[in-house]
C-alpha cells in the first residue's frame, strides 16, 4: 500500500473498522438496536439481493457470483434506508414484529475483515464474512453464513456505515424468517 493510500485510511485502518464491526455485531446480540442506529450515517443503504441457482452456461467461463445475485432495481429481501431501518427498530421494541416475540438470542461472528481504499478520501470498503446463530423458544435454532460488502465512513463523530449488501450463502434460506440485521 503506497504511503498516501496509507494516509487516506488513517481514520479508516483495518484495527478501527475491526472494532466498529465488532461492536455492530455486540450491540445487535444485545438487542440494543437504538445504539446501532446510531452507527449508520443518515443516507444508509441496506441491501440484501436474491441469490439465484446459477446457469450452466458452456459459452463463458465467467463464474462471478454478482450473476447469481438480483442487482439494486430488482427484489431483494432488504432494501431499506434510513427510515424504515427505524421502523424495523420502532416494531420490534414496541412488540409488533411478531417474528420477534418473544425475542430470538443472537449470536454473531464477524470475520476475514478486508479494508479496501473508496471511491472518497475519508470511505472505505470493507469485505467480511459472517456467521448468525439465531436460538428461539425451545426448538428453534437456524444458522445463516454469508458476506457483506459495506462502505464505512469517517465522519466527525466516528465512523458510520453508508452501505451494506449481505449476500447469504445458498439460493434458499432455511429461516423460518429473516428477521433480524445481518
Amino acid at each position: 500500500m503506497s504511503a498516501s493510500t496509507a494516509d487516506r485510511l488513517i481514520g479508516l485502518s483495518v484495527e478501527s473498522v475491526s472494532q466498529f464491526l465488532y461492536r455492530e455485531a455486540r450491540y445487535l446480540d444485545e438487542r440494543r438496536y437504538r445504539d446501532w442506529l446510531g452507527l449508520l450515517d443518515d443516507e444508509v443503504r441496506y441491501w440484501m439481493p436474491i441469490r439465484r441457482v446459477p446457469v450452466f452456461d458452456t459459452t463463458t467461463t465467467d463464474r462471478a457470483i454478482d450473476h447469481e445475485l438480483t442487482n439494486r432495481e430488482q427484489l431483494a429481501y432488504f432494501d431499506d434506508d434510513r427510515a424504515t431501518l427505524e421502523l424495523r427498530v420502532n416494531r420490534i421494541e414496541c412488540g409488533l414484529a411478531w417474528a420477534e416475540e418473544p425475542p430470538s438470542m443472537f449470536r454473531r461472528i464477524i470475520a476475514n475483515i478486508e479494508v479496501v481504499p473508496g471511491a472518497e478520501p475519508d470511505v472505505a470498503r470493507v469485505h467480511s464474512n459472517f456467521l448468525l446463530y439465531r436460538s428461539r423458544f425451545a426448538d428453534k435454532q437456524e444458522t445463516l453464513v454469508g458476506h457483506r460488502t459495506d462502505l464505512i465512513r469517517d465522519s466527525p463523530g466516528g465512523l458510520r456505515l453508508t452501505d451494506r449488501t449481505v449476500v447469504l450463502e445458498g439460493t434458499v434460506v432455511g429461516a423460518c424468517n429473516i428477521s433480524t440485521f445481518l
